[in-house]
C-alpha cells in the first residue's frame, strides 16, 4: 500500500478528498449555529443575494449584521454567501456542503503544493502531512461552523498564492506571479490572518531552493502589492480599522487578559493560553466552542504552566533562528506556526477572544510540517534509531484513525446550537459564556415543554447555570436580566424584583432591568413603586420600551381605580400605537369607569371577534346599553357575548334584567333556566 501511495499521486489526491467526506460528511444536516446568524441569517447584505456583492464590497464584514462599518473587511466569504443565498436561501445544507467542498479543495491544493514544496524529501511526506491536516479534531470548530469559511478561504488562496509563485520560479513562468498576486489579494480579503503568511513567500525559497536572491526577490516583492492595495481599500471604507474602543467586543468576558491588572499577569496568561494550544495539537481533547472569561484564569508570568509554554515557544523561536541559518526545512514549519499565532496570541494586541481552535486552523499546517520535517532531521542524523520511515508511517496511519474517529465524534456536538451549548458547558465549566448559553438553552425548552414537572425542572437547570455565570463575572447585565426573565415566566415576583434591584446596583442605567424591575414592583401591586422605575423610561430612546412603560403606567392607575390618570396614560399611548387592540380594551375600561358610555362603546366596538377579550367587551356594551335603559340594544350585545362564552352566569344574570323590563318573562325564565343548568360556564369578573 505504501508503495502504491509513494507511486501514485493520483491515489494520494483521490485518498485526501476521501478522508475530507469521510471526517465532515456527518456536518451536511447541521443547522447554523453561532456567528452563522451574523455573518448570514441576519446579515441584510448577504440576504440581498448576488444583487448584495457590490454593497458586500463596499463595506466591513458585519455591516449588514451590525450597520457600524469598522473593524474587519472580509468581503470575499460574505460574497460566497450571498451566492449561496441566491440559490438556496437558508436552507443550511447546501451551506454545510459548500463548506466541505472548500474545505476538500483546500487539503487537495496543501497536497498539491507539498509536493512541489518538498520536492527533495521523502514522496511519502507530503501525503502524511495533508492527511493529518485534513483529519485533525482541532478543524471542527472551522469546518462545521459555516462563519468560518472565512479561515478556510484565507488559507486557500494563501496555499494557492504560494504555489503559483513556487511553480513561477520552478518553471520559470513569469506570467503566474500575476496568478499570484490576485489570490493573495483574495486571501487577505477572505480574513485578515492571511496578512502574517507574506513572510512565507521569500522563505519557501530560502529553504526549499538553491535560487539567486535577484531571481527570489520578484515574486516575493510582488506580493507586497495585493497587501497596499488591501491596506488602501480598507482603510478607504471603513470607518476604523480596528476595534473601537469601548466596543462591547472587547471585554473582560469574552477576553480574560482584559481583566489584567500587570504585564506579568498579560503575559503570563497569554503563555498559558498559548502553552494549552500546544496540548491541544497534540491531544485534542474536551474541545469547546468557547473559552471566554474564566476559562483561562489570570495568572503571573511566573506561574508553572506560563514558565513551561514560555520555555516551549523560547525553543521553537531558537530552532526557527538556527534553522534559518542553516536551511532546514522544520524552520519553515515553525514560522508558519507562529506567524498565524501571533496575531491571536494577545501579546501584541488584545483581539476580542481569550482563545479559539479556530486560531489553530492555518498554524496546525506550520506544526504538522516542524515535526514531520524534524523528525526526517532526526532520522538523517541517526540520533534516535527506532525512528525510521516504516515507523513515521506506520505511526502517522494510526493517528490519521484515531484523529478521523475523533473528528467525526465531535462533529455530532456541532448538530444545533441546543446541544452544543449543553455539551461544551460540561467541558469548560469556569466559562462565563458556556454557562449564561447553557442556561439560554434550558430556559427556551422550559418555555416550550408542556409537562409541568419538565417545565420546572428546566427553569432549575437554566437557574444553575445563571448562577455560576454571575459567580464567575457579576458585572454582566444580561445574566440578571435572563434571570429575571425566568422568575417572571415562573410568576416569582419577589426573587425577580430582587434579581432586578441586584442587577442595577452593577448597572443602574440598563433601560431593561429598569423596565423588568416595574414590571415586578406592579404585579406585587407595588404601584407608586412600579411607577418610578416606567418613568425613567418615558424618554428613553427605545420606543419599544417606551411605550411598553406608558401602557404599564395606564395599568397601575387602572389597578388604582384612579382612572383619570389611567386614561391619561392610555390616550398618550394611543398616540403611538392606535390600532393597538389592547390598549383600545384598557381605556374603555378606564372611561366606562368614569362614566363616558359614548367612548366607552366606541371602544369597546373596536374589538375583533377572535380577540381574547371580545366576549368581556360586548358584555361591557350591553351592560351600557343596560344602565341607559336600552334593553334591545343590550340584549344584542349580550347574545354576541354568548357566542363566545356560552352560559356565562353574569351575562345571562343581566339578560334576565333587560328580558324582564321589556316584559319578556318567557325570555327571562330561559335565561334563568341557562344559569342553573351544570353546562353553564363561570362567568367573567
Amino acid at each position: 500500500m505504501l508503495k502504491r501511495l509513494k507511486a501514485s499521486f493520483n491515489i494520494q489526491l483521490l485518498l485526501i478528498a476521501i478522508l475530507c467526506f469521510i471526517a465532515f460528511g456527518n456536518t451536511f444536516k447541521h443547522d447554523f449555529v453561532l456567528d452563522d446568524r451574523s455573518a448570514i441569517l441576519e446579515n441584510l447584505l448577504v440576504k440581498k443575494g448576488i444583487a448584495g456583492i457590490p454593497e458586500i464590497w463596499q463595506h466591513s464584514y458585519m455591516y449588514g449584521y451590525s450597520r457600524q462599518n469598522d473593524e474587519t473587511y472580509r468581503p470575499v466569504p460574505s460574497t460566497l454567501f450571498a451566492i449561496t443565498y441566491s440559490a438556496f436561501e437558508l436552507n443550511s445544507t447546501p451551506y454545510h456542503l459548500i463548506q466541505i467542498l472548500i474545505y476538500t479543495l483546500l487539503c487537495v491544493l496543501v497536497l498539491f503544493y507539498l509536493k512541489r514544496l518538498l520536492r527533495e524529501y521523502h514522496p511519502l511526506y507530503p501525503f502524511l502531512i495533508t492527511a493529518l491536516f485534513c483529519v485533525h479534531p482541532i478543524h471542527t470548530e472551522v469546518v462545521a461552523n459555516i462563519k468560518s469559511a472565512d479561515e478556510i478561504l484565507a488559507l486557500l488562496f494563501s496555499i494557492g498564492a504560494l504555489h503559483l509563485s513556487l511553480v513561477a520560479l520552478d518553471k520559470n513562468k513569469t506570467t503566474l506571479i500575476g496568478l499570484s498576486i490576485v489570490s493573495y489579494f483574495l486571501a487577505v480579503c477572505s480574513k485578515e490572518s492571511a496578512i502574517t503568511l507574506v513572510v512565507l513567500f521569500p522563505l519557501q525559497f530560502w529553504f526549499f531552493r538553491n535560487y539567486s536572491i535577484r531571481k527570489m526577490a520578484l515574486p516575493a516583492a510582488a506580493l507586497l502589492l495585493p497587501l497596499a492595495v488591501y491596506f488602501i481599500i480598507r482603510g478607504s471604507l471603513l470607518e476604523s480599522m480596528t476595534f473601537v474602543e469601548g466596543s462591547s467586543k472587547l471585554s473582560v468576558y469574552n477576553n480574560s487578559l482584559l481583566g489584567a491588572n500587570s504585564i506579568s499577569e498579560s503575559i503570563g496568561t497569554a503563555f498559558t493560553v498559548l502553552g494549552y494550544y500546544i496540548k491541544l495539537l497534540f491531544l485534542p481533547t474536551n474541545l469547546s466552542y468557547d473559552y471566554s472569561f474564566n476559562a483561562f484564569p489570570i495568572v503571573e508570568l511566573h506561574n508553572l504552566k506560563s514558565l513551561i509554554s514560555v520555555g516551549i515557544y523560547l525553543l521553537l523561536g531558537a530552532l526557527a533562528l538556527i534553522g534559518i541559518i542553516r536551511k532546514w526545512g522544520l524552520a519553515f514549519g515553525i514560522i508558519l506556526f507562529l506567524a498565524v499565532l501571533s496575531i491571536y496570541s494577545n501579546l501584541f494586541v488584545k483581539i476580542a477572544s481569550s482563545g479559539g481552535e479556530r486560531f489553530l486552523f492555518a498554524p496546525l499546517l506550520g506544526f504538522l510540517l516542524f515535526v514531520v520535517l524534524g523528525i526526517d532531521q532526526i532520522q538523517k542524523e541517526k540520533t534516535i534509531r527506532w525512528i525510521n520511515q516504516s515507523s513515521v508511517s506506520i505511526l502517522s496511519i494510526g493517528v490519521i484513525i484515531l484523529f478521523t474517529s475523533m473528528t467525526i465524534s465531535r462533529n455530532s456536538d456541532w448538530n444545533n446550537e441546543g446541544n452544543l451549548f449543553l455539551i461544551d458547558v460540561e467541558k469548560v465549566p469556569e466559562s462565563f459564556r458556556t454557562n449564561l448559553f447553557a442556561a439560554n438553552v434550558y430556559e427556551q425548552n422550559a418555555i416550550y415543554a408542556s409537562n409541568p414537572t419538565v417545565k420546572s425542572n428546566l427553569y432549575k437547570s437554566a437557574l444553575e447555570h445563571l448562577k455560576t455565570a454571575y459567580k464567575i463575572y457579576p458585572e454582566y447585565d444580561e445574566t440578571y436580566i435572563q434571570m429575571a426573565d425566568i422568575y417572571k415566566q415562573q410568576g416569582d415576583w419577589a426573587k425577580m424584583k430582587k434579581v432586578c434591584k441586584a442587577g442595577l446596583k452593577h448597572h443602574e442605567d440598563n433601560l431593561d432591568l429598569t423596565f423588568m424591575l416595574g414590571d415586578a414592583h406592579m404585579n406585587l401591586n407595588e404601584f407608586s413603586a412600579s411607577r418610578k422605575n416606567f418613568l425613567k423610561l418615558i424618554s428613553s430612546k427605545d420606543t419599544s420600551q417606551r411605550n411598553s412603560a406608558m401602557f404599564n403606567m395606564g395599568a397601575t392607575y387602572l389597578n388604582e381605580q384612579r382612572f383619570d390618570s389611567s386614561i391619561h396614560w392610555f390616550e398618550r399611548i394611543k398616540e403611538y400605537r392606535p390600532d393597538d387592540i389592547n390598549i383600545s380594551y384598557y381605556l374603555a375600561i378606564a372611561y366606562f369607569q368614569v362614566e363616558n358610555s359614548d367612548k366607552a362603546v366606541q371602544l369597546f366596538s373596536r374589538i375583533p371577534n377572535d380577540h381574547p377579550t371580545y366576549a368581556h367587551s360586548q358584555s361591557s356594551i350591553g351592560t351600557i346599553y343596560l344602565l341607559e335603559e336600552q334593553y334591545e340594544k343590550a340584549i344584542e350585545h349580550f347574545n354576541l357575548a354568548l357566542l363566545v362564552v356560552p352560559g356565562d352566569e353574569n351575562i345571562l344574570n343581566n339578560m334576565v334584567v333587560a328580558y324582564q323590563a321589556l316584559g319578556d318573562f318567557e325570555k327571562a325564565e330561559e335565561c334563568i333556566a341557562m344559569i342553573n343548568s351544570p353546562n353553564a360556564l363561570p362567568g367573567l369578573q
